[in-house]
């Protein structure tokens, strides 16, 4: 929704007791179990809108009271406060048929309209995939696929460590479910025209960049809208709108309000809810479908108020571009084969600072568990062929995976490396590998410590460059503090110091 709907600075006030139709009766009622309103969730499991149904006549006679709040259940204060609600933001998009014929993609000559992307170096270029291959066993934890590109058609310069963005499709039966869910089969396929409206109150008002024109609901839906994005504040004003049920139309107030913030970071951003979500738990809500246009493989498990699971949306999109793998494995890989020519877009990304020093006797660390590991491997093919004329510094790579059987990734490539001199060091760490030695490192912090005082010396005697890669919420955190305790114990210093 980020660019099409804007918050505006205007609020008005609203009082539970009076403006939104809800007497303090019915608000008590709200507590309790109702069996008049199948849409009152509060006796329901998260994500189970089976059970949101059906909760409402399973009531005991002394009507038991809720005791916790929810996405679409609210408890005093909050449901008796007077609300500071956005003013909604207005209507500014009008969709025009031209042809009765449904929208034919082919006549799309560029993708998004080749709109600036976010972080991009470069337009849209399309590749084709020409390989693809699963490095973990089948019954790792998680698959980690690795594909291949034909890049002859870019016209890019590359470096080790050089990352590219993908644009994916969203997945056809998301979308399918969001069109049945908006009510709008009939004109989802139709070719039209996007335009302004000419009344519109809307300042600055403008379609967006990304949108071609004509195009088709379903074609936007598809490629031009980020559907899994968390609502926004004032998209949730717009529902208010459309929904017709008062206490809906309540919730939703409560949720996008000034009053109401912390339950919209618990309910909604937290579990991170997309519009099909909150569409499921309030569903006398019925917005139009030009309403919400323009509305993030990781997993992202149902349940926190999320109706179904999900696979991530870009990772899942590259697993399914293959058939079910072989049974044989060649070199630790397990290569699918491609039921025919994929092809995806992609883009550089204009981020310069991971990158090699230019003299490549300068000492490097790198600490890349999992997938992190990837721009490290690239590393290494690049001091490979510098080791032809060139005389290299130290290179230190800490890596950890969970089993060294399951998702060891690139392990017969990176111990080649040791073996010829291009990595002077290699350590790994197990997380959940049971027969390993007691007290053996299970994370990359961990081996950090074990060899701090390596580390320390070729940080204050070899000015060694540091490079990580991987997870940012987690692992990030815990190569920080490896790095203050390895530098208070080499050099006596507090954390202070």
């Amino acid at each position: 929704m980020e660019g099409l709907l804007n918050l505006m600075k205007e609020h008005f006030l609203v009082n539970a007791a009076t403006k939104v139709d809800v007497s303090p009766v019915i608000d008590v009622a709200l507590r309790t179990c109702d069996t008049e309103n199948p849409s009152n969730d509060h006796n329901a499991p998260k994500g189970d809108h089976n059970a949101l149904e059906q909760s409402s006549t399973e009531c005991s006679e002394d009507q038991t009271v809720a005791t916790e709040a929810s996405v679409s259940f609210s408890l005093p204060p909050l449901s008796e406060a007077a609300l500071v609600v956005p003013l909604m933001s207005p209507a500014f998009l009008e969709f025009t048929p031209v042809s009765s014929q449904p929208f034919d993609e082919a006549c799309i000559t560029c993708h998004q309209n080749n709109a600036t992307l976010p972080s991009a170096e470069t337009a849209l270029s399309r590749v084709t995939v020409t390989k693809s291959y699963v490095l973990t066993s089948e019954d790792a934890l998680k698959t980690t696929v690795l594909l291949q590109m034909d890049k002859s058609g870019l016209d890019w310069s590359f470096s080790p460590g050089d990352s590219i963005g993908i644009v994916c499709a969203n997945r056809a039966e998301e979308v399918q479910e969001l069109i049945s869910r908006l009510r709008a089969e009939s004109s989802a396929d139709i070719t039209s025209e996007i335009s302004l409206l000419k009344d519109t109150k809307k300042r600055r008002a403008r379609v967006p960049d990304h949108f071609p024109s004509p195009a088709s609901i379903r074609y936007l839906l598809s490629n031009c809208c980020d559907i899994r994005a968390v609502p926004s504040k004032s998209l949730l004003r717009v529902l208010v709108e459309h929904a017709s049920d008062p206490r809906e139309k309540r919730r939703l107030q409560e949720l996008c309000s000034k009053q109401g913030a912390e339950h919209y970071q618990t309910f909604i951003r937290a579990p991170e809810l997309s519009l099909l979500d909150i569409l499921h738990h309030f569903p006398s809500c019925q917005p139009p479908v030009v309403s919400v246009l323009g509305v993030h493989v990781v997993d992202i498990p149902s349940g926190d108020g999320r109706c179904t699971a999900k696979t991530g949306l870009c990772t899942g999109w590259m697993h399914r571009l293959t058939s079910p793998p072989s049974d044989s494995l060649t070199d630790g890989l397990q290569q699918l084969s491609l039921d025919s020519q994929k092809e995806m877009f992609v883009y550089l990304r204009n981020q310069h600072h991971f990158r090699l020093p230019d003299d490549p006797s300068v000492p490097i660390i790198m600490i890349g568990p999992g997938t992190g590991v990837a721009p490290f491997v690239g590393f290494l093919r690049h001091r490979a062929q510098l080791s032809k004329t060139h005389s290299l510094g130290t290179a230190v790579l800490f890596y950890g995976c969970r089993h060294p059987d399951k998702d060891f990734l690139f392990r017969d490539e990176i111990q080649s490396h040791v073996a010829t001199g291009v990595l002077s060091n290699f350590y790994v760490s197990f997380s959940r590998y049971e027969e390993q030695e007691k007290g053996a490192p299970r994370y990359v912090q961990d081996s950090l410590r074990i060899h701090g005082d390596e580390v320390y010396r070729m940080l204050t005697e070899q000015n060694a460059v540091v490079f990580v890669c991987g997870d940012a919420k987690g692992m990030a955190k815990g190569v920080q503090e490896a790095f203050v305790g390895l530098v208070q114990k080499s050099a006596g210093k507090s954390a202070d110091n």
